[in-house]
C-alpha cells in the first residue's frame, strides 16, 4: 500500500531555490530567500500580485458540482500582454479499473477541445501547461502575452499561437511496502496555482529558446548568465539592416546548448589558422523582408563579408584557394557567428576578422601575374598571412584608426586567442594536430570549450 508522507520543509526561494526567509505580504503566495531575489522577481510578480490577493473575493470560486470542482489557474491569452487568473473546471473521472483522475475541462479555450500538454516538475508539485494542438495553430492568433513576456527570445517568424492554460497538481511523497505496490495508481488532484508558479511556467515556456536578440533588456526573464554566451549576427544592407532596422554587426546572446556548437556547424577555415576559430551558421531570412521583390532585387541576398570570411585557404587546393564554396556560402543574407571555445564574441572582433579577410587575405593570396597558380607561392603567402601575429597587427592598426575617428566603443576591445597551431596547408583534425605536436615534444591538449562545454556534454548546462 502507498503511504503518503507529509514533509515539513521550508518553501524554496522562487529565484535561487535556497530556503526562503521572506513571503510577499500582499499575495502571500511567493517566497524568497532575500530582498535581492525579491527585487529580481518584481517585474513579473507585480503583474498579478494585487489581483491574486483579492481574486477569490472579486471572482468567487464557482460552486462545486457532483464529482467536479474548480481550480485556480493561469491563462496566457492571445489578445492581451498580461497573463490572467482563471477558474478552471476539473472533473473527477473513475476508470474501468477503478482508478481516479481529474480532467481539466478546457473546451472553451481550444478549437479541438483536446489540447496538447507539457509539464514542469517542481519539488513539491508539478505544473501542467495546455496549448492548442499543432494542426490547429495556423488558425489561431499570436499569443501576445507570451510574446511580450519572452520579448527578444526565439525567432519572431515562429511565434507562439493560441491561448495557454497553466494548472498545478500535487506530487505527494510516498513509500511502499512491497515491489508490487509500485504499480498501484496514485491519485494526483489539481490544486490552485500559487503566484510563484507564474515564473516557473514562464521558465518552462522559454526552455527551448536558445537565442536572445533585443536592444531592450527583458525585465521578466532571469537567465542564468553562466550558460549564455555573446555571439554576433552579420547581415546585409538590403536585408535585415533595412527591414529590421538593425546594424550590420550586432551582438546576440546564445545558450550554451545552442545547435551552433554542434560538430556539424562549419568553422571558418581562415579563423582556425589565425588562432581565433569561430562557428558560422546560416540564418533564415526574416519573413518581413523575404518577399518576391527582394528575390528579384538580389542585393539583400549577397553577404560579401561572409564570402570573404569563408574563403578557402588550403594551399593544396587551387580550386578553392581564395574563394568560398559557392554551393554553401553564396546568397546567405544573415549568419550567426560564435567562438568555438564558447567565450564571448564582440562585434568589433568579428568586424576585424572580416576586414582582415577582405583587405589583407583576399589580395595577398592571389597575384596579378598569376603567381598564385604556383603551390610554392600559395604556401609562402599562407605562412605569412595565415598566422596570429599578422592578424593581431592588423587588429591593432584597425583599433587605432577607429579610435582616431572617435569610435570610443573600441577602447576596451581586445583579442583572446586559442593556443597557436602550425599552418600545414590543410584543415587538420584535433588528433592530427595532437600527433604533430607530440612528435615535436610538446604537450598539447585540444581545446574542449572550457567549463561550458563540459556542462553541455553532461546536460548540467541546460536550463
Amino acid at each position: 500500500m502507498w503511504h503518503f508522507l507529509t514533509l515539513a520543509t521550508v518553501a524554496p526561494c522562487i529565484i535561487c531555490y535556497e530556503p526562503s526567509k521572506l513571503t510577499c505580504p500582499t499575495c502571500k503566495s511567493a517566497d524568497y530567500c532575500s530582498d535581492e531575489c525579491k527585487k529580481k522577481d518584481r517585474a513579473l510578480h507585480t503583474l498579478l500580485c494585487k489581483e491574486y490577493s483579492t481574486f477569490a473575493v472579486t471572482n468567487p470560486k464557482p460552486i462545486d458540482e457532483y464529482l467536479s470542482t474548480h481550480r485556480l489557474g493561469f491563462l496566457f491569452p492571445e489578445d492581451s500582454k498580461t497573463p490572467q487568473l482563471v477558474w478552471v473546471k476539473c472533473k473527477l473521472e473513475i476508470g474501468a479499473d477503478s482508478t481516479c483522475r481529474e480532467r481539466a475541462m478546457l473546451k472553451e479555450y481550444f478549437i479541438s477541445g483536446i489540447p496538447e500538454q507539457t509539464q514542469k516538475h517542481i519539488r513539491s508539485h508539478s505544473l501542467q501547461i495546455f496549448k492548442e494542438p499543432i494542426h490547429h495553430r495556423p488558425e489561431r492568433n499570436r499569443n501576445q502575452s507570451i510574446q511580450h513576456l519572452l520579448r527578444g527570445y526565439g525567432c519572431p517568424d515562429f511565434p507562439v499561437k493560441g491561448p495557454h492554460i497553466v494548472l498545478a497538481f500535487k506530487r505527494p511523497g510516498y513509500d511502499y511496502d512491497t515491489p508490487d505496490d509500485i504499480q498501484e495508481p496514485v491519485y494526483q488532484p489539481y490544486q490552485d496555482v500559487r503566484l510563484s508558479d507564474l515564473r516557473l511556467a514562464l521558465n518552462r515556456l522559454a526552455q527551448d529558446e536558445k537565442i536572445f536578440e533585443s536592444k531592450v533588456p527583458n525585465e521578466y526573464m532571469l537567465p542564468n548568465l553562466k550558460y549564455w554566451t555573446s555571439a554576433v549576427k552579420v547581415s546585409t544592407k538590403d536585408g535585415d539592416m533595412r527591414h529590421l532596422q538593425v546594424d550590420k554587426y550586432r551582438e546576440v546572446k546564445i545558450h550554451d546548448s545552442s545547435d551552433i556548437f554542434r560538430n556539424s556547424t562549419e568553422i571558418a577555415d581562415v579563423s582556425k589558422h589565425l588562432g581565433f576559430p569561430v562557428h558560422v551558421q546560416k540564418c533564415s531570412p526574416a519573413s518581413l523582408w523575404d518577399t518576391p521583390a527582394n528575390h528579384l532585387n538580389g542585393k539583400a541576398w549577397f553577404n560579401r563579408e561572409i564570402e570573404f570570411l569563408m574563403m578557402g585557404v588550403n594551399a593544396n587546393n587551387l580550386e578553392t584557394w581564395g574563394h568560398p564554396d559557392s554551393k554553401k556560402w553564396l546568397k546567405i543574407p544573415t549568419v550567426l557567428i560564435a567562438r568555438k571555445d564558447e567565450k564571448d564574441l564582440t562585434v568589433h572582433q568579428v568586424e576585424a576578422l572580416v576586414r582582415y579577410c577582405e583587405e589583407e587575405l583576399s589580395t595577398s593570396l592571389k597575384d596579378k601575374d598569376g603567381a598564385h597558380y604556383s603551390l610554392e607561392f600559395r604556401k609562402a603567402q599562407a605562412e605569412k598571412y595565415l598566422c596570429k601575429s599578422a592578424f593581431e597587427k592588423f587588429f591593432q592598426e584597425l583599433k587605432a584608426k577607429k579610435l582616431s575617428e572617435g569610435e570610443m566603443s573600441w577602447v576596451g576591445t581586445v583579442l583572446s586567442f586559442e593556443p597557436s597551431r602550425p599552418y600545414l596547408g590543410t584543415v587538420m583534425k584535433e588528433s592530427a594536430v595532437q600527433d604533430s605536436t607530440k612528435k615535436r615534444g610538446l604537450e598539447f591538449k585540444p581545446n574542449d570549450g572550457g567549463e561550458k562545454s563540459r556542462k553541455r556534454a553532461t546536460g548540467s548546462g541546460r536550463k
